[in-house]
């Protein structure tokens, strides 16, 4: 067995257990050394025990503590300065609304009074009235001193106050001279408005005394009309009726132009002078085209048309006002302001002017 192994067998067991042994320690002290390097305790020469120091550095490495401290410092005085400023704020925005609230409440005191003030005023009004009202003279009559120095509107004379007597009289040419008195005197003057008014005995036709209907009335008054009739159907004339008819509305108009049917012939053709039934424009081209012998209208229309040069007054023969005809109201044509006002114009500036020196005339329907 010996010479098969070695000699000294036993000697190389022993060198290997050391070796292993050896390496072990080795391992074990390298893990002691380099584990914890902060945790580490150093020794001075001494032998004393001293702590690892601490540097600013390793801490914040933008800066040393000193700064870090100041900054913080200088931070928290900003921020005492910003609550002081907002305190500041906050106290004035207090004292603004305080403010507010009182300019509120002296505007509703203001309010307040004006009303009761206000309210005071009716009731001494309202006293006075009654007292004004139960005091009367010795005649009946109320005290008028007693007002407050405001005088009563002028009553005015209403239609519905007069009598039949007075409604149904037929009117007359002293009636059209008052209208056109009334309106034109203060205007024009006495000189100019005596040498505007027509002659009553011969630039009118005779009244219609008995109230005749529309086609007795014009057959009677109206002699000369077929010749007429026959003379613009000849002549081919557009735009310039024979007869022209001025009623106070559009309604009235369309009533007259179916009365009139028995006193015109077949061969006459009608316009429609009067708004809500045909547009200006179309009213200027029927005009244009047609020769019409009749006109019947509203007066602020036959101005219009007149003023632009669609209507012509060269062959009239008579200008009939539907002057006694009333409406619902129980008014005539010259009781309605604006119906009168354009009726006075149309007759001032127009017909009066084809009426004086000719065989045209006035009828009152």
């Amino acid at each position: 067995m010996a010479d098969d192994l070695d000699d000294e067998w036993w000697l190389n067991e022993k060198k290997t257990s050391v070796s292993i042994k050896t390496e072990k320690v080795t391992k074990a002290e390298v893990k002691k050394k380099f584990a914890n390097l902060d945790t580490e305790k150093k020794l001075n020469g001494k032998g004393k025990k001293v702590k690892p120091t601490i540097t600013s550095e390793a801490i914040h490495p933008s800066g040393p503590i000193k700064e870090i401290k100041k900054k913080k410092r200088k931070l928290s005085l900003e921020r005492k300065d910003v609550t002081s400023e907002t305190k500041q704020l906050s106290s004035t925005m207090q004292e603004i609304k305080n403010k507010k609230r009182k300019l509120n409440l002296e505007g509703k005191d203001l309010i307040t009074r004006k009303l009761v003030c206000k309210d005071a005023k009716r009731e001494q009004i309202t006293k006075q009235k009654s007292e004004s009202e139960g005091v009367a003279t010795m005649d009946g009559k109320q005290n008028k001193n007693n007002k407050s120095g405001k005088e009563k509107k002028r009553q005015r004379k209403k239609i519905t106050d007069e009598s039949d007597e007075t409604l149904s009289k037929p009117g007359t040419a002293e009636d059209v001279k008052i209208m056109l008195t009334k309106a034109l005197k203060d205007r024009l003057g006495a000189e100019a408005f005596y040498d505007i008014l027509p002659d009553t005995e011969n630039d009118y036709y005779p009244d219609n005394c008995d109230l005749l209907e529309p086609d007795k009335y014009l057959s009677s008054v109206l002699t000369t009309w077929r010749s007429a009739v026959k003379k613009s159907i000849f002549m081919k004339t557009t735009g310039s009726p024979c007869l022209l008819i001025v009623a106070s509305s559009a309604i009235r108009a369309v009533e007259l132009n179916r009365q009139i049917k028995g006193f015109l012939d077949g061969k006459c053709k009608v316009a429609k002078l009067f708004a809500k039934h045909m547009k200006v424009e179309e009213q200027k081209k029927f005009l244009s085209k047609t020769n019409c012998q009749v006109g019947i209208g509203t007066p602020g229309r036959i101005l219009m048309l007149i003023k632009q040069g669609a209507l012509q007054l060269e062959s009239l023969i008579a200008v009939v006002l539907d002057w006694n005809w009333r409406d619902s109201k129980m008014k005539r044509m010259a009781d309605i302001p604006e119906v009168r006002q354009d009726l006075v114009s149309l007759l001032k500036d127009y017909v009066l002017e084809t009426v004086r020196g000719s065989s045209c005339k006035l009828a009152l329907l």
